[in-house]
């Protein structure tokens, strides 16, 4: 999402609907807006209402990866774009489950060294940012057909299309990762399973 919003997402629909940049912003500010509401709605439904953290995750995760199949799937500028809005705000709000990542590394690590446990997968989703920027990068430079304007390299429709791809199968992997996770209940299940009690 952060590669997607923060990277390709401008010329995508600057370069393939033709819209311009101040137009593309709305569907820009559409993800973001998304990603805002997400977050807490994620942790309120996890926390207030279901008491669950596998459940949540799961579901999200499911409608994250239905997101970019909707952006993936089709044939290049065939996705409505009151369609393509839609599958913005959705996505981002579906990417809100993120938050709920720190929660489940705090309930299955010893509370005392709760900075590095949460520290760990904080390093590892920024090195996965700029990873999966240079690969989506790769994969556009792959089907470049040597178009330019004003120094810009104009990707063809296809060349997102393999993009998103690569984006749905990433998330399609968060989401068996989820349906994985341990379900803690929002206990800490690292006390409980050392017979120590939480202070």
């Amino acid at each position: 999402m952060v590669a997607f919003l923060g990277l390709w997402a401008m010329p995508y629909l600057t370069q393939v609907y033709r819209l311009s940049r101040l137009e593309a912003t709305a569907y820009t500010s559409a993800v973001a807006l998304g990603v805002i509401v997400g977050s807490p709605l994620a942790g309120w439904i996890s926390d207030r209402w279901l008491g669950r953290r596998r459940l949540p995750f799961a579901a999200f995760a499911f409608v994250y990866a239905a997101g970019w199949a909707g952006l993936a799937l089709p044939a290049p500028g065939q996705v409505p774009l009151r369609l393509v809005l839609l599958l913005c705000f959705v996505t981002g709000l579906a990417s809100g489950c993120v938050a709920l990542v720190f929660a489940c590394v705090r309930e299955v690590n010893d509370p005392g060294h709760t900075g590095v446990a949460i520290g760990f997968p904080n390093g590892l989703a920024f090195l996965g940012i700029g990873l999966v920027q240079w690969g989506l990068g790769v994969l556009l430079d792959a089907r470049w057909e040597g178009l330019t304007l004003s120094g810009v390299r104009i990707y063809p429709g296809g060349a997102y299309r393999a993009a998103f791809t690569a984006c749905f199968v990433l998330a399609t992997l968060a989401f068996v990762a989820a349906c994985a996770i341990t379900e803690t209940r929002g206990r800490n299940t690292w006390v409980r399973s050392s017979g120590l009690r939480s202070a």
